[in-house]
């Protein structure tokens, strides 16, 4: 797996069997996980995205997922949808805690998974995290992103 600085989503990860890595050779899943501060930000993504591609071309079995931020955003989701159709998983940042649901899914119906929601009222907090180290943590504020920046910048 190859994960984008996410203590949650390594936690879930981890727990289901999967190995971090930071060589995508021998990644099974490559998760992008995205911010959408800046129209460049999000061309990163897609940038990324592309060199991503060439290693499913070298293990077929590899799976591709975004989310976060920019996954809200429903025109960058049609884009994915039509752009991009190696991608296999998205996912906002309402529903970080359905990941490893979202994974079986996408694994055992072999379709693509998008699963964003507009808005919730329900935040699941206390989810497993894989510290980094002992003695710092991020501070996730993805739950209360409303595009407009302020508080992330």
């Amino acid at each position: 797996m190859n994960i984008a600085d996410s203590e949650e989503m390594a936690a879930h990860l981890l727990a289901r069997g999967y190995m971090q890595t930071e060589n995508l050779d021998e990644a099974d899943l490559a998760l992008i996980n995205t911010c959408t501060v800046r129209e460049n930000a999000n061309q990163r993504v897609y940038g990324r995205l592309g060199h991503v591609m060439t290693f499913r071309e070298k293990n077929p079995d590899m799976l591709i997922g975004i989310c976060g931020c920019m996954m809200q955003e429903p025109d960058e989701i049609q884009k994915v949808k039509k752009d991009f159709p190696f991608v296999d998983l998205v996912f906002g940042t309402h529903n970080i805690f359905k990941l490893a649901e979202l994974l079986t899914e996408c694994l055992s119906s072999g379709r693509r998974v998008f699963d964003v929601w507009e808005d919730t009222d329900r935040i699941v907090e206390e989810l497993p995290a894989r510290r980094k180290y002992r003695f710092k943590s991020g501070v996730n504020i993805i739950f209360g992103c409303n595009n407009f920046c302020t508080y992330c910048i």
